[in-house]
C-alpha cells in the first residue's frame, strides 16, 4: 500500500532526525564539560580575573540554555515519532483488514461461481437424463 510505504519513509526520516538531535545533545554536553574543566583549571591556577569569572559563568549558563533547547527539541521529535508510529500501526491495521475483506469477497465470489457451475452441470446432466429417458420411452412404444 502506498500510504503505508510513505508512512514508513516518514518514520525513518523522523528516526534519523532524532538520532541527529541525540548527537547534538551529546556534543553540547561535551562542550559544557570541556568549558567547565577549563574554568576549573583556571580557578586552580589562581590566575583568573574577575571579568573572566563573570565571562565563564555567563558562557556556561548560555551553554546550559542551549542544552535545554536541544532537549526540548528532542522531546518534540520523540512526540512526532510516537504519533507517526501510531499512524503507521493504524494504516497497517487498515491495510490488513482491507486485504482480509478482499480475500473474503474473492472466496465468496469463487464459491458462488463454483456453485453456479455445479448448478449448470447438474442441469445439463438432468436434461441428458430426461432426453435419454424420453428416447428410451419412444423406442419401447
Amino acid at each position: 500500500n502506498k500510504r503505508l510505504e510513505q508512512k514508513k519513509i516518514e518514520l525513518g526520516m523522523i528516526s534519523q532526525e532524532l538520532r541527529r538531535k541525540e548527537e547534538e545533545i551529546t556534543g553540547q554536553k561535551k562542550t559544557i564539560f570541556a568549558t567547565q574543566e577549563a574554568f576549573h583549571k583556571r580557578m586552580l591556577s589562581n590566575r583568573i580575573l574577575p571579568s573572566e569569572l563573570t565571562g565563564y559563568t555567563f558562557y556556561i549558563d548560555s551553554q546550559y540554555e542551549t542544552l535545554k533547547k536541544l532537549v526540548r527539541q528532542r522531546v518534540e521529535i520523540e512526540c512526532r515519532l510516537e504519533r507517526c508510529k501510531e499512524e503507521y500501526i493504524e494504516i497497517n491495521r487498515n491495510v490488513q483488514i482491507f486485504e482480509k475483506l478482499k480475500e473474503k469477497k474473492y472466496r465468496a465470489f469463487a464459491e458462488e461461481a463454483d456453485l453456479e457451475e455445479r448448478k449448470e452441470m447438474d442441469e445439463i446432466a438432468i436434461r441428458r437424463i430426461k432426453k435419454n429417458n424420453l428416447s428410451e420411452a419412444g423406442d419401447n412404444g
